[in-house]
């Protein structure tokens, strides 16, 4: 069949061929199936023997276009509840594998803007995957194919950690930060950098498959640069006008085997910040005063920042758009911090009731169920209200340590936490409220003893793993196995129909802690309560 239009023909045939040169084709989790083969081990505890393929660590996370390749990603952080009451906006995990971590990872996930649909890859379900497959259209069964809903993505949280040997367990303790995703961070600090529900994200990171959780899913793990339009505005002063904020945070430490730290083994791989421009547009989100308002930008320097290259602002007034463009001309250890302020010159940089002002007070936690009886709880605890993170640890514990005292190893209950936000919502939005977190059993004790997870199976390996400064099971068994789940509680709120002080009580509604030890299987519902008021403000 003759091509009418040849010219064409050529520029789809050469636009396809750069697409796919750029891994912008259909992925399918089976690829990171790709020169893995299985590796059993036997595993003994209390004279008990069980046969394990480890294959599903060893690797647990395979890039999916080479570990060089820095992907892109734009869209909405994910809002809500899934079908099974779960809530799947940003929080940090309670359930990691220690050898492949210093700390808990900080996680959410994005639906994608529509120039970034390729990175929703397809998960093919063989009939051998040990974990549960249920979708949410349905139970999945061998030989099904489905396509990821959204894009996971992953960063360290570097807190929380206070188990011997762990690097980052001496400033974790005094409630410091030991880098990753919350660089600089001091004792009672809100954690600024990180995204709720409801933001709009540009992401920069490395594109892996999970094979942990087969099927595999493709997700960016770990990111290296992360830009946050809030949907929330802020003020740029206390008397300023309402401006959207943009929150931008940088650094090659991503994690475990993705990092610049110093003294790292040869299996680390380092991370190139340097040579390459980090490129994202924004808006101001809030509607204009007038028509011939203008477009202000103002940039701070926010907590962590090491950066000492230039950030360039370009603002085109006719569309309301502003280019920030990061050439990295600064080392490759640098960390960047930064918050923008997108703003209108004109009164109160928005229309007249446009943004509500409201205050939280959060009052107390109450723990109503505890899972230790003749121990205490070590709890490590995360609050979100609209997008202001709080580790409650912080707020405990002694002067030099406030993750084995106070909150973080205790019997009591009730905790005051009296602490004050204020957020200022647009009318018809809502902003969440969250807490989440673990209880740190023995899993924990091995934290930020690592391997590699490229390691070649053989008797060298498994040797290594049975270690007791890596991962002992004895250990691990004799101090309640796998850390607890603290439980999910979310709400959303909106400001219509609130006028004057309004009391909340918020506790899990759903969720089963799952652990193979015994007596470690228990529902979380209802499993603690936090005590909260919302008031309108001028």
């Amino acid at each position: 069949m003759p091509v009418r239009y040849p010219s064409l023909f050529i520029i789809v045939v050469l636009l396809l061929l750069f697409t796919i040169a750029n891994g912008q084709r259909t992925r399918y989790s089976t690829e990171s199936e790709v020169g893995c083969t299985p590796c059993f081990d036997t595993i003994k505890l209390f004279g008990i023997k069980t046969i394990q393929d480890v294959n599903r660590i060893m690797p647990t996370w395979v890039p999916v276009a080479g570990k060089d390749t820095v992907v892109v990603l734009e869209g909405m952080v994910k809002s809500g509840v899934d079908k099974f009451g779960i809530n799947n906006g940003p929080l940090v995990s309670y359930e990691d594998l220690p050898l492949f971590h210093y700390t808990h990872d900080m996680c959410f996930n994005v639906t994608p803007d529509s120039a970034f649909q390729h990175m929703l890859a397809y998960q093919v379900f063989t009939g051998t995957e040990t974990h549960i497959v249920e979708e949410f259209d349905g139970v999945r069964k061998p030989g099904d194919t489905t396509r990821q809903h959204d894009v996971h993505v992953e960063w360290e949280s570097g807190l929380g950690q206070s188990n011997p040997g762990n690097p980052c367990a001496a400033l974790n303790r005094l409630g410091k930060s030991c880098g990753f995703s919350t660089t600089g961070h001091q004792r009672g600090d809100y954690i600024w950098n990180w995204p709720t529900t409801g933001d709009w994200v540009h992401i920069e990171g490395l594109w892996i498959w999970d094979r942990g959780h087969p099927p595999a899913e493709a997700e960016i793990h770990p990111m290296r640069f992360l830009a946050i339009q809030r949907a929330l505005p802020a003020k740029t002063s206390i008397d300023g006008p309402y401006a959207t904020l943009v929150d931008i945070y940088a650094s090659g430490n991503g994690g475990t085997f993705y990092n610049n730290l110093p003294g790292q083994p040869a299996f680390v791989n380092p991370v190139k910040m340097a040579g390459r421009t980090y490129n994202f547009t924004v808006k101001n989100t809030l509607p204009k005063p007038s028509a011939n308002a203008k477009l202000l930008a103002r940039l701070e320097k926010a907590q962590g920042n090491s950066y000492n290259g230039n950030v360039n602002l370009a603002i085109d007034q006719a569309t309301g758009l502003c280019n920030v463009s990061i050439p990295w001309t600064d080392a490759d250890t640098a960390v960047l911090a930064y918050s923008l302020y997108l703003y209108w010159d004109e009164d109160t940089g928005t229309t007249n009731g446009a943004v509500n002002r409201v205050k939280v007070h959060v009052k107390k936690l109450k723990i109503k169920k505890r899972k230790e009886f003749l121990t205490p709880s070590e709890f490590r605890v995360f609050m979100d209200v609209g997008g202001n993170w709080l580790f409650l640890n912080d707020l405990f514990g002694t002067k030099k340590d406030v993750l084995d005292k106070g909150l973080g190893k205790t019997y009591r209950r009730n905790f005051k936490i009296e602490e004050d936000f204020y957020i200022n919502v647009p009318s018809g939005k809502d902003f969440r409220i969250y807490v989440t977190g673990w209880e740190a059993d023995g899993m924990d004790l091995s934290f930020g003893h690592i391997v590699d997870d490229h390691s070649p199976c053989n008797a060298d390996t498994k040797q290594m793993l049975h270690k007791s400064d890596k991962l002992n099971l004895k250990q691990v068994a004799l101090h309640g196995c796998l850390d607890d789940h603290f439980g999910d509680a979310a709400a959303w709120h909106k400001v219509e129909g609130i006028t004057t002080q309004q009391k909340f009580e918020l506790l899990p509604q759903e969720g089963v802690n799952i652990d193979v030890c015994p007596c470690s299987k228990f529902k979380m519902e209802k499993g603690f309560k936090l005590y909260y008021t919302i008031e309108k403000v001028n």
